[in-house]
Formats: structure tokens, C-alpha cells, sequence
């Protein structure tokens, strides 16, 4: 089984923006021409236009079962109704890890700010991520 756990669906070229099912369709395509089994789609610690919500992929990905999300959290933006929705989503096997992104935003990673969302995944037995490299 091939299984690619580092998947984006954002519009990063806003002159040629196409909806998220669009970009659901192309993923699978790809998937399927290159013989990967299953994908995770990142979502973004910047919610716009050109990147969907955890929310949004989650309902856009139902019934897609080659499909999971892993939820980006921001650690500048999030709130306690972010993490209510995330924590139903784990609790409902809808999220399958989740990714913090120091460097795009100012913290360390053992922030005590952060203990909320470490419980949440120790709770859920998921994975953290973290975005690393050039920012």
C-alpha cells in the first residue's frame, strides 16, 4: 500500500483558482495514475479563499475513502470553538493528525500554550506534525 502523507488541495496560484471539488478530482486522478492507496490533505494554519478550512475538507472528503485530514492549527488564531470542532472531528475518526506550524508563526513548540492540543492528540492517539524547513 502507498500511502502519501503530505498532501495540499490549497490554491497557491490565485490567477487560476479552482473550486475544492475540482481539486479533489485532480488529486484522485493523480492518485490513481501513480498508484498511491490512500492520501492525507493538510489543512492550513491560514484559513482564505485559496485555502479551505479542516471544516471544509473534512465535509468536501465524506465518501471519499481514499481521503483523511490532517488539521493545521494556528497558534496565533485558534479558540476555544476551534478546538471543540476539532476535538468531535478525532473523537469521530475524521481528522487523522494534526500540524502546528512554527517558523510561519512565533512560538516554540513546547509552548504551554500548546498543552491543550498535545492532550488532545495523546487522548486520540494521533500524530503531531510540524511544518519545518524554509519558511
Amino acid at each position: 500500500m502507498i500511502i502519501d502523507v503530505h498532501t495540499h488541495i490549497n490554491n497557491y496560484h490565485e490567477d487560476r483558482v479552482k473550486s475544492l471539488d475540482d481539486c479533489l478530482n485532480q488529486l484522485t486522478d493523480t492518485m490513481l495514475v501513480n498508484k498511491v492507496d490512500y492520501s492525507l490533505v493538510l489543512t492550513s494554519y491560514k484559513v482564505n479563499e485559496h485555502r479551505p478550512s479542516t471544516k471544509q475538507v473534512v465535509e468536501a472528503i465524506k465518501g471519499r475513502k481514499n481521503l483523511g485530514v490532517v488539521s493545521g492549527i494556528s497558534y496565533l488564531h485558534y479558540n476555544h470553538k476551534d478546538i471543540i470542532e476539532i476535538s468531535n472531528y478525532l473523537e469521530t475518526g475524521l481528522i487523522k493528525a494534526l500540524k502546528l506550524y512554527p517558523g510561519y508563526e512565533p512560538f516554540y513548540p513546547n509552548d504551554s500554550r500548546l498543552k491543550l492540543v498535545y492532550e488532545m492528540a495523546i487522548e486520540h492517539d494521533v500524530p503531531i506534525m510540524f511544518h519545518s524547513g524554509d519558511t
